[in-house]
């Protein structure tokens, strides 16, 4: 016998329940995109990017809520149906969403690209541990884990003092924004321990725990981050190219960034 049981489905997930909640966050996920692309209509190319990575993402989750609603792509495993589509969202999406918040520091886009690949490994270790047995989850649990701790380091660690260097406001953003998505972000494991990998949690009400989560982390905290950066418009388009020049002079001067922005 194969390391997990799996029959492929393409038909409507049978309770009721997750298919309410499935079509809620359907709809959720619609408006937001289409949200986010009025929103981002009258602004400069460097504002309307956080309206465009946030519209994609939502893009990305409506999807992946559509699909689960029609029971497309659903996979039973050991009795229990595991909805693929969610899991191909979280691999797709919340690369975006770490992008964005790395953006506001002035990461360059190799180190972006970097850290957003590292996020899509932790949720390919996500999907992989859905698609095994009890014993299994856990190894994969641990490894998704360790890359988790591993982004939220560097994220803390290198991208905040540079967002603080910008200036005192733009570290201020940067700290509520970044905090605030690693504390919703930490709830997901909690979740798929006591549903995914434990089945404490019935089918679904795993689906209204991570529609709630999802709710909360894309739509709830997108437009957070579009708040917050609006009270930084007018600089967000300074900030790559200033940083570039004053990670080079830092070493040799007391002269802040926000001094070179203002030159």
């Amino acid at each position: 016998m194969s390391v997990s049981q799996l029959v492929f489905k393409n038909a409507p997930v049978p309770d009721t329940d997750s298919k309410v909640y499935q079509w809620v966050g359907f709809g959720v996920f619609a408006v937001g995109a289409a949200t986010m692309l009025v929103l981002s209509r009258g602004k400069t190319v460097s504002e309307r990017k956080f309206h465009q990575m946030l519209g994609i993402v939502m893009v990305f989750v409506g999807l992946s809520y559509y699909s689960q609603a029609i029971g497309m792509g659903v996979v039973v495993v050991d009795g229990r149906p595991v909805p693929v589509s969610r899991y191909v969202d979280w691999i797709l999406s919340t690369p975006i969403v770490l992008g964005s918040i790395l953006n506001l520091a002035g990461a360059d886009f190799n180190r972006i690209l970097f850290l957003g690949a590292m996020d899509a490994s932790m949720m390919a270790c996500t999907l992989l541990g859905a698609l095994t047995t009890q014993s299994e989850k856990w190894g994969f649990f641990t490894m998704g884990a360790i890359i988790f701790l591993g982004i939220v380091y560097d994220l803390f660690a290198t991208h905040r003092p540079a967002a603080l260097e910008i200036s005192a406001h733009h570290g201020k953003v940067f700290n509520h924004l970044s905090f605030s998505l690693v504390a919703l972000w930490a709830c997901y494991p909690v979740a798929y321990i006591i549903g995914t990998t434990m089945r404490i949690l019935s089918p679904e009400m795993e689906t209204l725990a991570f529609l709630i989560l999802d709710i909360l982390t894309k739509a709830a905290w997108g437009g957070y981050l579009i708040a917050r950066t609006g009270e930084l418009e007018g600089r967000m388009g300074k900030v790559p190219a200033k940083l570039a020049e004053y990670q080079r002079i830092r070493g040799d001067s007391e002269e802040t960034l926000e001094d070179t922005i203002g030159a």
